[in-house]
Parts: structure tokens; sequence; C-alpha cells
């Protein structure tokens, strides 16, 4: 299907200094969303780059990648991209994208996490120097 709605920036959130969120350990907690608008006949791209720790070396944690209507994530959400990342105690970074399309009205999508292994706290990072993004583009 092509696409009548041109293609573009849709907006971005951003986790910058004083915004981490955590700590958290196996309960999957929402850590990042954004709300927009969506239209039926466009594809959307959904990016995230999260900063990720753990207090203890080796702990695994998993990222989601959700999708839901409406204005507020949940861990309920549609699942659209997953990812399990060995963690240090040091900040790691770890990317999700997904794509998504045939969705109409308001949408929030946004990235979830829960440690999946280990027995350390988790936190997404949210530094100056370690920001963490999500942002959603039409293609």
């Amino acid at each position: 299907m092509v696409s009548s709605i041109a293609p573009g920036w849709v907006g971005e959130t951003l986790r910058g200094s004083g915004a981490s969120v955590g700590p958290f350990t196996t309960t999957e907690t929402v850590v990042t969303s954004f709300t927009f608008t969506a239209v039926g006949v466009a594809r959307y791209r959904v990016i995230a780059h999260q900063h990720v720790r753990s207090s203890v070396a080796g702990d695994t944690v998993q990222l989601r990648l959700r999708r839901e209507a409406g204005g507020t994530l949940t861990t309920a959400g549609t699942q659209f991209d997953t990812i399990n990342q060995g963690c240090l105690t040091t900040n790691l970074v770890a990317v999700l994208l997904g794509t998504f399309t045939n969705v109409s009205g308001q949408v929030t999508v946004g990235v979830t996490a829960a440690r999946l292994s280990g027995t350390g706290n988790i936190t997404m990072d949210g530094f100056s120097t370690a920001a963490s993004k999500l942002l959603v583009e039409r293609c």
C-alpha cells in the first residue's frame, strides 16, 4: 500500500539530566512513552535509544517496544520489538527499532523494561551525557 501521507518527523521524547527511571527489578515498568495522532494509511517507525545499567554486573534486562491506543502506555500494550541485553554496572546502550501501520487516532508508543535474570536493580538513565531517546517518524 502506498500512503498519500507525506513521510516526516512526528516527534520525540528525551530523558535527559535528572530524569532516570528506577531502580526496578522483575516488575515490567514503563520507562518512556510518546503520544501522537496516527493516520491509518501511514506507516510509523519508532526508534528507542536507551541507557541501561544494573547495580550488579551480569544481569540481563528485557526491553520491549510497545504501542497502545489512547494516551497511556501500559505493559499490556502491543509489543513490536524486544531485546534481551546483558547489563553492566556502567551505562550500556540498547537500541530498539520497530514499525507499525493501520492504526488511527491517538496512540502511545514507548519502552517497557524488566530484569530478566540476575539479582541487581535496573535503572534506565537520563543524564545530560547519557540521554535516553524515543523517536517517531512517518515513513
